[in-house]
């Protein structure tokens, strides 16, 4: 091996930490799995739990250390790509915490679910750092493969079978055309980092029509990993197959990793300047991403108001919050990116708090079905207080976290100029109040036919109680979240914006 190799790569391991130590973890969990036989969800999610927090101490200590290309800049390190490390493990921590609660997964191998959600994060961290097409790939793959297994693994029920097989067959289809859209550009410039291929465009490398076709192609494989609509068909099918603990996966994890990658490749090789920037090329891919955000969170709310289950309520309800986030992306502007990374934060603390209420009701009378849910407030007033907290967060009221993040996107939406996606998304915040009301309604105002008390673990009701107030908290002293934001969506502008030498 070269010597020039192994001082690039050696230079490069101290900006890998975060990676190294998911790494380790799976090969513990794995190598205990093996010892033990039959290890405990409990004994196992420790150590999950474990490895991530080493992983974020190792991500945070990156905040200090000099903003570099590492592995022959094939990767970046980044406050854009540390801030969305962070919130992989976060919400990872919590979906682990919600597994030792929940009686689903039970009689199937702990060991081999633990290591598919850590080499799905890993995957995530590796996709919010890519800065090459075939790392862009890769990444990819090691999130997608996971998360097939994952939705499958309830393997005697029908349902999750029908979920991983639809996950497979779209995922793969839609991956394929992206691959076909990345062979475009490669073929067209002959580079595979971002910021050479966006060069090579500006020198007029690729033609109008051409560049047109490409975006479309990539935009495939993108909008399937957000479930940004016409690509979302997937989406419902999966979170009603999927055992509860995994759809709640599913709905940040994999979707914030999917906005990590939208960003940072479409201003890294379609866009210049900064911080507010110009489109690359001859093709208007704004306005057309605006479009696609207008039509997702209006799919996705009017689909939700018919729903009488509540995983396919929840799925919905997550394509309506992606047309929400797409409105900061379509901007060109540093007040954009941040509108998005803000409303990621707020959005993990009240949709992670909607799915454990889902989760530890669902356990205690087996049913997700809406109907289930009248008359909670009399059965669980814990469950249904929160409940109603995050739902009237999720639709977006005052004093509440949501009600601040969707006022950073419409104003950052508003100051461009995008009136008409501004009004159409407070017209769908009105809509999403049906659904998300109806869930508060049947839990405090209707009466159920089953009286029987619902007793909480002890550890869910802290988790709840800690998430409720989180969603007030951001509701209402809200700085320290926007700065940290600001400064994540900073790093990466300055990055796209001028090249390292």
């Amino acid at each position: 091996m070269p010597p020039s190799v192994i001082v690039e790569i050696k230079n490069s391991m101290g900006y890998f930490y975060p990676e190294l130590i998911l790494s380790v973890t799976f090969l513990i969990v794995l190598i205990a799995e093996i010892i033990s036989k039959r290890s405990s969800y409990i004994t196992l999610g420790v150590i999950t739990i474990l490895g991530l927090l080493a992983s974020m101490f190792a991500a945070y200590q990156l905040y200090s250390m000099e903003q570099t290309y590492i592995f022959f800049r094939m990767m970046t390190v980044d406050h854009f790509a540390i801030f969305f490390k962070l919130v992989f493990a976060v919400s990872t921590i919590l979906i682990v915490l919600f597994t030792m609660n929940s009686n689903e997964l039970k009689r199937y191998d702990a060991g081999e679910y633990y290591c598919l959600m850590i080499a799905s994060v890993l995957g995530m961290n590796l996709l919010a750092s890519a800065n090459n097409l075939l790392m862009i790939w890769l990444a990819l793959e090691l999130v997608s493969i996971p998360s097939y297994l994952l939705s499958g693994f309830l393997k005697e029920d029908r349902l999750s079978a029908e979920a991983s097989l639809k996950f497979v067959l779209y995922g793969s289809v839609s991956t394929a055309i992206m691959l076909f859209g990345l062979s475009y550009l490669y073929g067209f410039t002959g580079a595979y980092e971002l910021s050479s291929i966006r060069e090579a465009i500006m020198n007029g490398a690729i033609p109008s029509g051409v560049l047109l076709i490409t975006v479309s192609l990539i935009l495939v494989g993108i909008g399937y990993k957000i479930a940004a609509v016409p690509f979302h068909f997937w989406c419902p099918d999966v979170y009603q197959g999927s055992p509860l603990v995994i759809t709640a996966f599913f709905s940040i994890g994999p979707k914030a990793a999917g906005f990590a990658l939208l960003i940072r490749f479409f201003y890294g090789i379609f866009a210049k300047g900064g911080p507010n920037f110009e489109v690359v090329g001859n093709f208007n891919w704004p306005m057309m991403m605006a479009l696609i955000s207008a039509v997702t969170m209006t799919v996705g709310n009017v689909v939700a108001l018919w729903q009488t289950s509540m995983k396919r309520m929840m799925a919905y309800s997550s394509i309506a919050h992606v047309g929400y986030m797409m409105m900061g992306f379509v901007l060109l502007n540093s007040e954009g990116i941040q509108s998005i990374l803000f409303y990621v934060l707020i959005y993990l603390v009240m949709n992670l708090g909607a799915f454990l209420v889902v989760i530890a009701v669902s356990s205690k009378i087996d049913s997700d079905n809406l109907s289930e849910y009248r008359g909670l407030m009399l059965r669980s007033p814990l469950a249904a207080s929160v409940l109603t907290v995050f739902m009237l967060s999720l639709t977006g009221i005052p004093s509440l976290g949501g009600f601040v993040g969707k006022f950073y996107l419409f104003m950052a939406a508003w100051h461009a100029k995008f009136y008409w996606l501004v009004i159409l998304a407070a017209v769908n915040s009105v809509v999403s109040f049906a659904y998300y009301g109806g869930v508060v309604k049947r839990m405090i105002l209707e009466e159920g036919t089953v009286k029987d008390k619902i007793t909480l673990p002890r550890i869910s009701t802290v988790l709840l109680t800690v998430l409720a107030i989180l969603t007030f908290f951001m509701g209402l002293y809200w700085l320290p979240f926007a700065e940290f934001s600001q400064q994540s969506a900073n790093m990466l502008l300055e990055r796209v914006s001028i090249a390292l030498k």
